[in-house]
This record gives structure tokens, C-alpha cells and sequence, in this order.
């Protein structure tokens, strides 16, 4: 056993975590409280609101890097997507409130260039438009090939670089 997330009546935590550590010596569980209605666990923050209910959002530790694949980096064009991807999902999938959704898009990376120019941050416009970022990315690579500079601001910064 790793992780477990219990809500437990405060008075029965400390009892509670004494049974669990006597019964092997070479098996110890800490616990964690919360701290002024909000308790991390995992990768997520879990909040208890004014009425009850516990919502949640996407938690990155103080030393969170926020470190990614660099562009320039040699790994594989699918990998560098598969990064944005992943991270967009994991912002959908944790957050239970469209409002941290879209702070946890904005600030999740800060720096997660995919193309020149093209940041995971532009994916909360993505999500505004409909349109799926595999679809964007075509379209940017559609307005490259063709050189047709107008119609996407990659493209133009692409030539205009000379990259």
C-alpha cells in the first residue's frame, strides 16, 4: 500500500494511525492534515467548500520545476504532443470546476513550448474555439507547408526566424 486518502472524525486520526503503524514495525504510515480547509494528496488539492462538498484542482509541490521536453530537445514530435496532451487531461480530469480548469490550463506548464511559438497556454483558446489541438497543430503545419503566412502566426514566426 502507497497512498490512501481517509476522512476520518478528528478525534479517531490519532487512534486510528497508532493501530495502523502497530500492527507491522516494518510498515509506517504518516498522515496528513488539512490545513485551513484544503489537504493535498497525490496531484490533487482537495478543498472543502462552504457547503459541504469537497472540490478539487490540480496541486503541484513548492519544488515543482516546472520542467518539460524542450523543443529542441531530440525526442520524437508525438512525444512533445503527447506532454501538452497529457498535461490538458490531467487539468480536465482533476479539476471538478470549469473556473480551475481553465487557471490550472493557463499555469500548467509555464514554459511547454510543443512547436517555435506555440505554447500549452494557447490551449485554453483551443478550448474556446472547439476545436481539438490535434487539429490546431494541423492547421499550423497545413499554413507552413504552403507558406501561407497569414493564416497562422506559427508559420509567420517560422519564416520570419528563419527556423
Amino acid at each position: 500500500m502507497d497512498d490512501t486518502c481517509t476522512a476520518l472524525p478528528r478525534d479517531l486520526v490519532d487512534p486510528f494511525h497508532e493501530h495502523l503503524n502497530s500492527i507491522n514495525p516494518h510498515i509506517q504510515f504518516t498522515v496528513e492534515r488539512e490545513s485551513r480547509g484544503h489537504l493535498p494528496f497525490l496531484d490533487v488539492l482537495l478543498s472543502k467548500e462552504e457547503d459541504g462538498t469537497i472540490s478539487t484542482e490540480v496541486y503541484q509541490k513548492p519544488t515543482h520545476m516546472d520542467q518539460y521536453l524542450a523543443f529542441d530537445s531530440h525526442h520524437p514530435t508525438a512525444h512533445k504532443r503527447a506532454v501538452v496532451r497529457t498535461l490538458m487531461s490531467r487539468a480536465e480530469t482533476l479539476s471538478s470546476s470549469g473556473v480551475s480548469r481553465v487557471q490550472d490550463e493557463k499555469r500548467t506548464p509555464k514554459e511547454c513550448t510543443v512547436f517555435p511559438g506555440m505554447s500549452v497556454r494557447s490551449r485554453a483558446y483551443i478550448g474556446q474555439t472547439g476545436r481539438s489541438l490535434d487539429h490546431h497543430i494541423a492547421e499550423h503545419w497545413w499554413a507552413f507547408g504552403n507558406g501561407d503566412v497569414a493564416a497562422s502566426a506559427l508559420a509567420e514566426h517560422v519564416f520570419t526566424a528563419g527556423h
